[in-house]
């Protein structure tokens, strides 16, 4: 009796196309399936391919007929939202699409991509035909770069420039929150300015025939330049003022890195910089064009290279160009005169090495022959390090004061000798006429005694009588000399109790610019706390200047270039008196004219008259103290007073 195989022939072709789909499945990145939901709300899937063990960690077998394995291991967080989408797919007959996450029990998170067809079967239940691929790693970079870009979002946002990144076209496809302030603070939200998609090079084209076209031009040719990589980078400065404030800007234009083409454009406000140089500038303008009114420059020497940097007046002031100067110690000392040249070199180095800070006198030789005198003063300023980083200070030239203080002095000083001339001959001129009638009368009567003691026979008594009278007359003389002298001497001390260092920095002040002239380094050696004296303190003051004057002459003597020292002290001596002693390096007194050098009319010098010892011996004499002097040839001389301390 034959058997019906029809079922059996029918499972086998259903195996055999089973087989071949999973063939064909096999070869794909995902699982294929068949998803049924049944009408009562079961589900399962009839068909899965063998990537359900990857995809779900499932066999086929565990799903085929019941799905629930599959919604197990759905991602809490997605699980509602699947749900949803399966039903919407069923309300409206749509194909299935989703992004989705598993979770499995070692706590394994994998996302998953699912698409599907459906039908809609005879009984009421939903097929659905599609394929899950898993995505997990495609969402990882999605993330990567989600981050990446929140990255340089953060960092765009985070600058105070005003930034718009520009594709190759020239069109704006991102800003920062800086560049959207501004927009909003100048009323530019709603306008192309803040809008994504505006062609910035656009904007600078049209931007041409404005009043600020020079500079709109200018930034599109650079942007232009470095998209087609003709520039590295692009800047302008430039003014974008506001109704109520100045403002400038800087723009800066960069290449995009990476695959795609594009600029960076960034503009930051520059205006506090601006109006820092500008007012730089301002003060650089008037600190130069005061330097030139009072013809003083300012300069530096770098310690650690020896180079120079001037101020513009130093450079008039020298009389050479910035453009030939070497700008070195070398050629600073060559504009130096010859004389001056071993002095200033010691200062110079003096002043490097701190052992001091101080002032000099000297002269240049400008190229053009024509000297001046220039006074000079310096000082050191040191690094974090405290050690000396460089040399700065100033140059004023002061040859027209010096010329006017030079004809001043040869003025003053033969004003003095003329007064001194006149003083003596009214002095002569007084004695003479106070002294010719004793004398004339002395004559008349030695020519009387001269006839009578020629006489044959002299009368004695008379002779007697006019020798007597020739006597008177002798004495009437001397006692008119003798009263002059008291007449000078009488009332001209007035007393008064006073400290002697204060009358000798008295004495220096007024001495002070024959001091610096000659550049002669002053050095104070006084006691403190000294007795007081009674003094009339013109008289003294007067001393003390004659003494330094005299110095101050003797050191003129000595060579430019060696060095000039004059120095004061005071102090108490053991018999409790005063001494002040005024002590100078130079050449000394030779042996023949020390026993002279104190006495009335002798002098050494062209112009002098050789009182001004002779006198300061006699004032301090007249206060009850005495004069002295020790010399040494070839090292200086001192003299040094004595005077009582008031009791």
């Amino acid at each position: 009796m034959p058997t019906d195989i029809t079922k059996s022939k029918q499972t086998e072709a259903v195996e055999a196309e089973r087989q071949v789909l999973n063939k064909i499945a096999s070869q794909l990145p995902g699982m294929a399936f068949q998803f049924l939901l049944c009408s009562d709300g079961s589900s399962c899937f009839p068909y899965a391919s063998e990537a359900i063990r990857d995809i779900y960690r499932l066999s086929p077998e565990d799903v085929c007929e019941d799905a629930s394995k599959v919604f197990a291991i759905l991602h809490p967080d997605d699980y509602d939202r699947i749900n949803a989408s399966i039903q919407n797919s069923v309300r409206d007959l749509s194909p299935w699409s989703l992004e989705y996450r598993v979770k499995f029990d070692d706590g394994t998170v994998r996302w998953l991509l699912g698409h599907a067809i459906l039908q809609r079967e005879a009984e009421g239940s939903t097929l659905w035909y599609g394929f899950v691929a898993d995505i997990t790693e495609r969402k990882q970079l999605e993330q990567k770069f989600s981050d990446g870009n929140a990255l340089n979002t953060s960092i765009l946002n985070s600058l105070t420039a005003h930034i718009a990144v520009l594709d190759g076209q020239g069109v704006i496809f991102a800003v920062n929150n800086a560049w959207r302030q501004f927009a909003e603070d100048n009323g530019l939200l709603a306008s192309r300015w803040d809008a994504l998609g505006v062609n910035y090079l656009d904007v600078c084209k049209h931007a041409r025939n404005q009043p600020d076209g020079r500079e709109a031009n200018a930034a599109y040719r650079g942007i232009v330049a470095v998209l087609a990589g003709e520039r590295e980078t692009f800047q302008l400065e430039y003014p974008c003022h506001s109704p109520h404030q100045q403002r400038w800007f800087q723009m800066n234009a960069s290449p995009l890195q990476g695959s795609r083409r594009g600029v960076v454009v960034s503009h930051e406000d520059i205006t506090r910089r601006k109006q820092a140089q500008q007012q730089l500038l301002d003060s650089e303008q008037i600190l130069s064009e005061s330097q030139r009114i009072a013809h003083i420059g300012s300069w530096a020497i770098e310690v650690a290279t020896g180079s120079i940097s001037w101020s513009a007046e130093m450079y008039r002031i020298y009389g050479v160009a910035r453009e030939t100067f070497g700008h070195t110690l070398e050629a600073f000392l060559a504009l130096i005169h010859p004389e001056d040249q071993a002095s200033m070199k010691m200062w110079v180095n003096d002043c490097l090495t701190g052992k001091m800070i101080a002032e000099l006198d000297f002269r240049i030789m400008p190229p053009n022959g024509n000297m001046r005198y220039i006074h000079g003063s310096g000082g050191l300023q040191y690094d974090e390090m405290k050690k000396p980083l460089r040399m700065v200070g100033c140059s004023q030239d002061v040859t027209e004061r010096k010329h006017r203080e030079l004809q001043d002095k040869e003025h003053l000083d033969e004003l003095a000798h003329i007064t001194r001339l006149e003083l003596m001959n009214r002095m002569a001129s007084g004695i003479a006429h106070e002294v010719n009638q004793p004398l004339s009368a002395i004559s008349i009567y030695s020519e009387v005694s001269l006839v009578f003691a020629n006489a044959e026979n002299p009368d004695l008594g008379k002779l007697a009588e006019i020798l007597i009278k020739i006597q008177q007359q002798a004495l009437r003389a001397g006692q008119l000399i003798h009263g002059m002298r008291n007449f000078l001497k009488a009332h001209s001390i007035k007393s008064s109790a006073t400290d002697i260092n204060v009358l000798i920095h008295n004495a220096v002040s007024l001495c002070v610019d024959e001091l610096k002239i000659n550049n002669i380094k002053l050095t104070f050696d006084l006691e403190n706390h000294l007795p007081t004296i009674a003094v009339d303190q013109i008289q003294i003051e007067q001393v003390l200047i004659n003494l330094i004057r005299n110095s101050i002459e003797v050191l003129q003597t000595l060579p430019i270039t060696a060095p000039r020292h004059l120095s004061i002290h005071s102090c108490i001596t053991p018999d409790n008196g005063i001494q002040v002693r005024v002590k100078d390096n130079g050449p000394g007194i030779a042996q023949d004219q020390q026993q002279k050098i104190l006495t009335p009319f002798y002098t050494t010098k062209p112009t002098g008259m050789g009182m001004g010892l002779s006198i300061s011996r006699s004032l301090i004499k007249a206060h009850g103290g005495a004069l002295h002097f020790n010399t040494q040839l070839g090292k200086g001389t001192s003299f040094y007073f004595t005077l009582p301390v008031m009791v």
